[in-house]
């Protein structure tokens, strides 16, 4: 799983090192976000919040920031925006206490805020409970500094006004792999993209090393290949952010990289990435149906498949030393 820190503001912040960050300053809003909680006793804590269920982003985790209004719903510019129709534009609210609770807040939407089969207006959620918007499920979860799930049950002296909310008897399983493919399918595109700029790296590296006519052709090669693998992997990274418009970014580069290796005489990893690049239209640029999002996984496997034996294909045709 993925964690990600994002502004209340809805912009996405890189970080390589979370578990060494206590704040971040978001670079559009300029706000400081803490992102640690601390206890009577100096121990700290973390507050997540996974999506359990949904058609996307199922297994990702948002780590709350402090003491912020943190909204949800389906327009841009709301600290999760998620595409779909059930949702209401801003649908409810967050706001983490530095005391470790969490107050959740409909924002009379029209298909409700539910936790179990309750539709609250107000309530305060306890360590893994979770609550619903629409498609979506989401769990709340603290955690220590040591890296474990806080279970505590809320203390009579938090009760919100509006009174206990239930808790979740027990967590659905998905019904068939198609399902869990379809929910699932952002996190299969990403380690498509990630075999598949590793074998292109190779592919590359390979070729362009045959081909090349200086004196190193293996560094001027290497350099090139590595090149094009961290762009690969930076632009799938982003795939799963809240911004939709990064989602376009590996889908751009593949194209780009097609249109560059047909132009270079090498057709293998063209097709292949442009097979990938189908394979992601089909996957993240929408919401498929189980039979397209089962397609689009076949189109990204012959992908990957075709790289690979380009690569093979790349290496046998090498000339052997003496």
């Amino acid at each position: 799983m993925s964690q990600v820190v994002c502004c209340p503001c809805g912009n996405p912040l890189d970080c390589d090192d979370l578990d060494l960050v206590v704040t971040l300053t978001c670079p559009v809003c300029t706000r400081e976000i803490t992102i640690e909680i601390e206890d009577g006793s100096g121990r700290t804590r973390r507050a997540l919040l996974t999506v359990m269920e949904g058609p996307y982003w199922v297994g990702e985790q948002f780590v709350l920031p402090v003491g912020a209004e943190l909204r949800i719903g389906k327009s841009p510019g709301n600290w999760l925006s998620l595409e779909s129709d059930e949702l209401s534009d801003f649908h409810c609210r967050l706001l983490l206490s530095d005391k470790g609770s969490v107050i959740l807040e409909d924002h009379q939407s029209k298909s409700g805020t539910w936790v179990g089969k309750q539709r609250i207006a107000r309530g305060r959620l306890a360590p893994m409970q979770s609550f619903r918007l629409g498609e979506f499920r989401f769990r709340f979860d603290l955690f220590s500094s040591e890296g474990t799930t806080i279970a505590a049950a809320p203390s009579p002296a938090y009760a919100d006004a509006s009174g206990p909310l239930p808790m979740m008897s027990r967590v659905q399983g998905e019904k068939s792999p198609l399902q869990w493919l379809t929910s699932r399918r952002y996190i299969v595109a990403r380690r498509f993209v990630q075999g598949f700029a590793i074998l292109t790296g190779l592919y590359h590296l390979f070729n362009l090393h045959a081909d090349s006519q200086s004196d190193r052709p293996w560094l001027m090669a290497a350099v090139i290949a590595a090149t094009l693998v961290a762009g690969i992997l930076v632009t799938g990274r982003k795939m799963a952010l809240v911004h939709r418009q990064m989602k376009f970014a590996s889908t751009l580069l593949l194209i780009i990289l097609a249109t560059v290796d047909l132009s270079i005489g090498m057709p293998i990893g063209a097709i292949a990435a442009l097979f990938l690049a189908a394979c992601l239209v089909l996957l993240i640029l929408r919401v498929p149906s189980r039979g397209l999002a089962l397609f689009g996984t076949m189109v990204g496997l012959m992908s990957v498949s075709t790289m690979a034996m380009g690569t093979l294909r790349s290496v046998q045709s090498l000339p052997m030393a003496g």
